[in-house]
């Protein structure tokens, strides 16, 4: 009797297959050659076997052009005020009907806000349950891309809901400094 992977494993596993293969890595030893990985490590997260730790998600985004929300699933809400058309353009590898969506945010605030969600959604997640030193289960990279989709549409809210939070008025001294540090740097920016 085999044990079924999770759905959002599963999930993550199509996606990440997809676009390897939309970016135009025919075959996973090509994307585990680029990401400097074994391949039967690469082919595991394929297979949906084993989840990547949050440094190889960031260098599989960055390598297939991706953000972390459209490996993972995580719809960003578009903001109403700004025009549709001024929010998509064609991505490598897409048909116009594929579009991808860009943040009227800007790269540096998006990677603050970021940021900003992993600290927090670690946090919580260790909170709860630790988990080994330098790793993000699937789980937790979710609640982090929602998180981020929620600084995005909600800022001062998302602040608000943040600050606010068990875990991170109890965190440690050097987490609560980069947690407050990272709200300074984008509520700065969004101010702007």
């Amino acid at each position: 009797m085999t044990v079924q992977s999770p759905i959002a494993r599963q999930q993550f596993a199509r996606r990440l297959r997809e676009f390897r293969v939309a970016r135009g890595f025919k075959t996973a030893r090509s994307l585990a050659q680029a990401l400097d990985i074994d391949e039967n490590r690469y082919t595991r997260y394929e297979r949906a076997e084993v989840e990547p730790d949050i440094k190889l998600i960031q260098q599989i985004c960055e390598t297939l052009g991706l953000s972390p929300n459209d490996l993972l699933g995580t719809p960003i809400p578009r903001p109403t005020a700004a025009p549709r058309a001024a929010l998509s353009v064609a991505v490598s590898g897409f048909s116009e009907a594929e579009s991808a969506t860009l943040s009227p945010w800007g790269e540096e605030r998006d990677r603050t806000a970021w940021l900003l969600a992993c600290a927090v959604a670690d946090l919580k997640a260790t909170a709860t349950q630790p988990a080994p030193e330098g790793t993000l289960p699937l789980a937790t990279l979710q609640q982090a891309a929602r998180l981020f989709a929620d600084l995005q549409s909600r800022p001062y809210a998302a602040v608000t809901d943040i600050l606010l939070h068990p875990a991170v008025a109890e965190a440690p001294a050097d987490e609560a400094r980069r947690i407050e540090t990272l709200i300074e740097a984008l509520t700065n920016a969004t101010a702007r």
